[in-house]
């Protein structure tokens, strides 16, 4: 492989990596969102909406993004949904409320649910 395929293979690896990453993360954060005082006060059911909300983010964006794939090409929505992603992350640790989080939650998917195929596509190929 030449110098250009390992760095795609590094620069698609680092994404499928981080995807995982961040889902464990907010997993195993549950627990501090609940307390009003440090967390945003969310109960049960709102962890749950969260998780609900992610899954959701993740169908529209698979959905979306594959429809502008085959318009605009690979390369191109690789670099918008990673951009997406990663803005959607930053801002859910921002949250100032649950709304916020939710939303965020709902957006961080469909830039995770269009790179992370073809990162494995690309990575098993």
């Amino acid at each position: 492989m030449g110098q250009v395929h390992w760095l795609v293979v590094v620069g698609l690896g680092t994404v499928w990596i981080l995807d995982g990453l961040e889902v464990t993360i907010v997993g195993s954060m549950s627990e501090a969102l609940k307390p009003a005082d440090t967390g945003l006060g969310m109960s049960n059911f709102d962890i749950g909406l969260a998780g609900a909300m992610y899954v959701a983010g993740g169908c529209v964006g698979a959905l979306f993004f594959g429809q502008l794939t085959d318009r605009f090409g690979r390369k191109k929505l690789f670099l918008i949904t990673l951009a997406v992603y990663a803005v959607a992350t930053v801002l859910t640790a921002f949250a100032p409320n649950r709304a916020w989080y939710f939303a965020c939650r709902f957006l961080t998917v469909p830039g995770s649910a269009a790179s992370t195929p073809r990162s494995t596509l690309r990575l098993t190929s």
